[in-house]
């Protein structure tokens, strides 16, 4: 018998792992482009609402993995607040340590 799943939904532990971080690097990376003034943020947006859906979808999911590795939880979790930082345009006080420390370079390379 097998077990019926949702159409996207990951077959597997490792490839729901693999799924959940690539997701977690993109939110950083659309962060990361709002920061440095991407000339196009309807389309960072538009990518950021996505990514937010996805994550509501996997969120049950990385909840019940949360015991058996706490670093599903903690991708999640900066994914879902580096996406919020790109749907606010940048206008949040909350941000991942990750944002925070890229903030901080680039104001760094910033001539002035």
């Amino acid at each position: 018998m097998t077990t019926s799943r949702a159409p996207h939904e990951p077959a597997d532990d490792q490839e729901f792992a693999r799924e959940l971080y690539r997701l977690s690097n993109e939110a950083f990376s659309l962060t990361q482009q709002l920061i440095d003034g991407a000339q196009d943020a309807p389309a960072l947006e538009s990518r950021a609402r996505a990514l937010n859906e996805r994550l509501s979808e996997l969120w049950p999911r990385t909840e019940a993995a949360a015991a058996r590795d706490p670093g599903l939880s903690r991708a999640w979790s900066d994914a879902r607040v580096d996406v919020g930082y790109v749907l606010s345009g940048g206008d949040t006080p909350t941000t991942t340590t990750r944002v925070m420390q890229y903030l901080q370079t680039a104001r760094n390379k910033s001539p002035g």
